[in-house]
């Protein structure tokens, strides 16, 4: 995961290229005062930039002023999490960009954390890059050990309680692994795990979505227990539904990454690469590239606003496949550019599947148009996915789990059935099924076995319906589970295949539903469905619900499966849907915790804030639902102890996330601030101190509720690390809110860093907040605070000129300096501009009340400025004004210092100014201490020797051999 503040750090190694998003959305994100640009130019280094064709991305990468730069591509993933995703300082997973790798080298090389999970959508490749990884790490070092696990056909026990300790725990893990539990191999093996070496050892876990879920928190649990050995990398391929819950259950950082999909730019040469690997060879390169782009196009224009799903690998190469006839045989495939989802190029394909089975094994002709052949075709039809269906069932489902429903179908599906000796014989080599292992037809992909079991259960459903209740829980089961999203997704659009308006909802495709009127809303699917169930279950956005005509008794409708769309809003977990459901029901005796059981024991029971109904609908607005949830299921805060309490009434303010925050630290609205007003504390603080006044403020929440919040709580009260309201709106920039805590703050009010406003303003640098607080604010010295140089210290200590602050007394420094933003705006440092302390320099230089200019050069050398600076430049400004014979305590003078700090270059500067001969208090000279500092080989001594030749004299006038010799023996003495 990317780490947003990587945006507002200092360094100028770090590029950051935008890509999929307007202008203003990556202005959100980046620092106040920084620089977009929407191209990289020729002559000119840019720390931020948007493009709008990831082809750019290469060009930048070449470019000298890119060279040696670490690139960070960030794609636009048009989501945001459901906590904090308006803060300008956006950090992990309230970020809406997702940085995408180019070298995929970076998941070997580059990722320092043990454990990394990869997740990608079906179809984009997960265990392809398994196996990729896996020979890569191999190639690359002959001391890797990678183990590739693939969980779809391994399951994980419940493992020890330590793994490494001892030889029975060890031969254990070596069986899972497939390592023989005796010999050299188990030796090296053991030694590995304990110490790191003679191997490194890489683990991959592929297929963790595919697994059953017990084996699912087993190899989770094994994960954390090998974190603590040796093991080199641990690798998780997973789809991205279990994305937070290896998250939640990985005990230490773990690098989450998401497989991106293809850019609209790769989709023909995709094509064309496919069809030149499987038999396009009649073609020129120019010739298939024309008809990789012709294709292409031609589906984009069919997909509409679903084109995105053509940018899935596993999508195309099926489109490839259907389009593969017309272009080694010139034969039209019409039919498949009629294609305008997902679903419909799986059908399409399928359908493809089944000809070329029924042609080239069966020998049938599928094209003859005679009743009987059309009949028996229909039969073989049938029985193809039929076949493929119950086959389907056991790769979904646990054996044990479809017993009940499916007990008289599963009889030949053991090894020995006639089901499976058809497979054997029959369906494998026709691009469906692939080999069998413990009695399980392996399916070329997941997705495939899903479409074939809801195809099945569809059947099923038809067939039986409400006189087998187990099938009818069985698959009512599966809504709202993550396992079977894709399953219930095929199951729906099979159901409403019949159906436009349905297909439509389910496709996201609004364009057709305008003129829906409420007979419209009556139609049913093959589940006796309404729009309102379709929309409850598959509706895309909340858009939808401006669609549909809708009323109370609409809701009540039950399909075959008894199920209300309320119901199925409440069991997916659509929270819009179930917004405006709610808005519908004025009834005070509705029985709110059955109609919605699922909200009902997510809010009693839940105490993970991420994952409480309750926190989603107060960050997102859901009013209506969040008002039934809080009257209903939640306890109002009690006036006086004899208030009547409900025992079951959930206490809102325990719910707490780990930084000790509330639900109210997260009401956006003051809607939703005056909902939960009743149930809340509005004096409580996070672990830091902030306030709610605090919060809505570093959260950029609406003017109305930070000035609902100003009205009810101390404006003055500071946190741990953002100092006081007053302090977040300067940091934040908003000068409205500015002006609204300037009626209530103090005069110098000041952080627990001792900085006032005044230093703040300046510490950010907003002419606008600096000219709101001046006259609001107190600048004048007092006795009660040690100096005016404390309001100042923050502005200048963020600048290269803080040792200025050393250098001349603490009250000696013009207030009036505040009066000025363009001297601020000189002294301060442009990290994009270079540093010259000249132009600094001179602009602070006239609000030094400088008393005695005389030791103002000693009080100069004195401070930091020999240790830490770098540039000769202020010393040349001080030469120009100042003495520099004069000395300070112990009679030390400014060349004396360069002698005692090893300064070299600033001696030099100095001493055509300076006075060799003189002694500090021991009666030392500069070259005396130089000599004994550093010996009389250095450069310092060599020069001050050359310039001590004429002047410096030991009783009287010597040659150069004598006084070295004197040297040396004062050093001796010394």
């Amino acid at each position: 995961m990317f780490d947003a503040r990587k945006l507002h750090g200092d360094s100028r190694d770090d590029v950051f290229i935008f890509y999929g998003c307007p202008e203003e959305t990556v202005q959100k994100f980046i620092p106040r005062n920084a620089f977009l640009c929407q191209y990289a130019w020729e002559n000119h280094f840019l720390k931020f930039i948007l493009v709008g064709d990831v082809q750019v991305y290469e060009d930048i990468e070449e470019k000298d002023h890119y060279r040696n730069k670490t690139l960070h591509l960030l794609e636009y993933c048009g989501t945001e999490s459901a906590v904090g995703r308006s803060s300008s300082k956006a950090t992990g997973s309230d970020f809406p960009f997702l940085e995408r790798y180019c070298n995929e080298e970076y998941l070997m090389n580059e990722l320092e954390e043990k454990v990394v999970t990869i997740c990608g959508e079906p179809g984009m490749g997960k265990s392809a890059l398994a196996d990729w990884i896996s020979i890569k790490l191999k190639d690359a070092e002959k001391k890797r050990w990678v183990i590739h696990i693939n969980l779809s056909e391994k399951h994980i026990p419940i493992p020890d309680d330590e793994i490494g300790t001892d030889v029975q725990s060890l031969q254990k893990l070596a069986i899972l692994f497939d390592v023989k539990t005796d010999g050299l191999d188990f030796l090296l093996f053991q030694q590995s795990v304990q110490n790191g070496a003679p191997f490194k050892i890489v683990i991959i876990f592929d297929a963790f979505d595919e697994a059953n879920e017990q084996s699912r928190i087993n190899t989770l649990q094994l994960v954390n227990l090998l974190r603590q050995t040796r093991v080199s990398k641990i690798y998780i391929m997973s789809r991205p539904i279990f994305k937070h819950s290896i998250e939640d259950s990985i005990t230490a950082d773990a690098v989450p990454l998401e497989l991106a999909p293809l850019w609209y730019s790769d989709i023909a040469e995709f094509m064309k690469k496919h069809w030149r690997a499987n038999g396009a060879n009649h073609l020129t390169d120019e010739e298939l590239h024309s008809e990789a782009m012709e294709t292409a196009l031609s589906y984009e224009e069919e997909f509409g606003n679903n084109r995105g799903v053509l940018r899935n690998p596993l999508l195309l190469k099926m489109i490839c496949e259907l389009e593969r006839s017309s272009l080694l045989d010139r034969k039209p495939t019409a039919d498949a550019r009629r294609c305008r989802s997902l679903f419909q190029v799986y059908t399409m394909f399928a359908e493809y599947k089944h000809k070329i089975y029924a042609e080239e094994k069966l020998s049938l002709n599928m094209n003859s148009s005679s009743a009987a052949a059309q009949h028996e075709n229909e039969k073989i039809r049938k029985e193809f996915y039929d076949t493929l269906g119950r086959l389907a069932l056991l790769v979904i489902f646990e054996k044990e789990s479809v017993k009940v429903p499916f007990a008289d179908k599963l009889k030949e599906l053991n090894e020995e059935g006639s089901v499976m000796k058809e497979v054997a014989d029959n369906l494998r080599g026709y691009g469906l099924i692939g080999e069998l292992r413990e009695g399980k037809a392996r399916f070329i992909h997941r997705t495939f076995a899903e479409f074939f079991a809801a195809h099945f259960l569809l059947n099923e459903v038809k067939t039986a319906g409400t006189d087998n209740p187990d099938l009818m829980k069985f698959v009512l089961y599966m809504y709202g589970k993550h396992d079977y999203r894709q399953v219930t997704y095929f199951l729906d659009r099979f159901a409403s295949a019949s159906s436009p308006m349905h297909s439509s909802i389910i496709n996201g495709d609004y364009s057709s539903l305008h003129s829906i009127d409420e007979k419209a809303m009556e139609i049913v699917d093959e589940f006796g469905r309404t729009l309102l169930h379709v929309a409850a279950v598959q509706g895309k956005n909340e858009h939808i619900w401006n669609i549909l005509p809708i009323n109370a008794d609409s809701l009540e409708v039950k399909d075959k499966f008894g199920v209300t769309p309320i119901m199925y809003a409440d069991k997916c977990g659509i929270l819009f849907t179930l917004d405006k459901f709610c808005s519908l029901h004025s009834d005070e005796n509705i029985e709110w915790a059955k109609k919605i059981p699922v909200t009902f024991e997510n809010v009693t029971k839940e105490k993970d804030m991420e994952k409480s109904v309750l926190l989603k609908s107060v960050y997102n607005n859901r009013c209506s639902l969040l008002n039934v949830i809080l009257s209903r299921f939640c306890r109002k805060r009690r006036h006086c102890s004899f208030d009547s309490v409900n025992p079951r009434a959930v206490d809102v303010d325990t719910i707490r996330n780990i930084f000790e925050r509330t639900v109210l630290f997260y009401a956006n609205s003051l809607e939703v601030v005056k909902l939960l007003l009743p149930y809340c504390d509005i004096r409580t603080v996070d672990d830091d101190g902030k306030s709610l006044l605090h919060y809505a403020i570093l959260r950029s929440y609406p003017f109305e509720v930070v000035e609902f919040y100003f009205l009810r709580l101390p404006v003055d009260a500071n946190s741990r690390w953002y100092g006081t309201p007053l302090h977040a709106s300067i940091r934040e920039g908003n000068s409205d809110v500015v002006k609204l805590l300037l009626l209530r703050s103090g005069t110098d009010v000041r952080d627990n860093r001792g900085c006032n406003v005044i230093g703040k303003a300046f510490e950010e640098y907003n002419p606008d907040i600096i000219n709101l607080v001046l006259p609001n604010s107190s600048v004048a010295h007092r006795k009660d605070v040690p100096s005016v140089r404390r309001s100042l210290v923050h502005p200048l200590r963020s600048y290269k000129l803080w040792w200025l602050l050393d250098c001349v007394p603490e009250d000696e420094i013009l207030v009036s300096i505040y009066h000025s933003p363009k001297t601020m705006l000189q002294i301060r440092w442009n990290r994009d501009k270079k540093y010259t302390y000249q132009e600094q320099f001179e602009a602070i230089f006239p609000y030094l009340n400088i008393d005695d200019e005389s030791h103002f050069t000693d009080c100069f050398t004195r401070g930091h400025f020999l240790q830490n600076q770098r540039s000769l430049v202020p010393l040349k400004q001080i030469l120009l004004r100042f003495d520099v014979s004069s000395t300070g305590g112990h009679g030390w003078s400014s060349l004396y210092r360069c002698a005692k700090w090893g300064s070299v270059d600033e001696m030099k500067l100095l001493l055509p100014h300076s006075n060799t001969t003189g002694r500090d208090r021991d009666g030392n000279t500069a070259l005396e201490v130089a000599t004994t500092a550093y010996g009389e080989e250095h450069e310092l001594s060599r020069t001050l020797l050359r310039w001590s030749r004429k002047k410096c004299k030991y009783g009287g006038r010597r040659s150069r051999k004598k006084m070295k010799w004197a040297l040396l023996h004062r050093c001796m003495i010394w």
